[in-house]
């Protein structure tokens, strides 16, 4: 899970952990990954081959309270969407960046990768 705050921007432990998962998808694996985006917002990504990646934004909860995509399914497996998901987590450092810039971290909802406000990867399987 990568947190995607200023401090996490700032200090390019954000990016380079995108730049390793994203190299990390370079090895042949019948792996799924889920890639899900945090800061004051949770995004989850939906990358399908030859799609562009669409998000669905989940407000923050008080603790003990989850609330999670049910009606699509966030794991992707690599083989299928290895290149849509590469070019995601390459291109979320500089999407938040431009929203810290702008100020509008963790505003985002709607489709598309800019509606990212942090970034986290999980695997399953292998």
């Amino acid at each position: 899970l990568l947190e995607a705050s200023p401090a996490a921007l700032a200090s390019g432990v954000f990016e380079a952990a995108c730049e390793a998962l994203a190299a990390a998808l370079e090895e042949e694996t019948d792996a799924s990954v889920a890639v899900v985006t945090y800061d004051s917002a949770v995004n989850v990504y939906f990358a399908r081959a030859g799609q562009p990646p669409a998000s669905l934004a989940l407000p923050l909860r008080a603790a003990g309270e989850h609330l999670l995509p049910r009606a699509a399914e966030p794991f992707h497996p690599v083989s299928e969407a290895k290149h849509e998901l590469t070019q995601l987590l390459r291109a979320l450092p500089a999407l938040h960046a431009d929203r810290a810039a702008g100020g509008a971290a963790g505003a985002g909802a709607g489709a598309g990768a800019g509606a990212a406000a942090g970034a986290a990867c999980a695997c399953a399987g292998a």
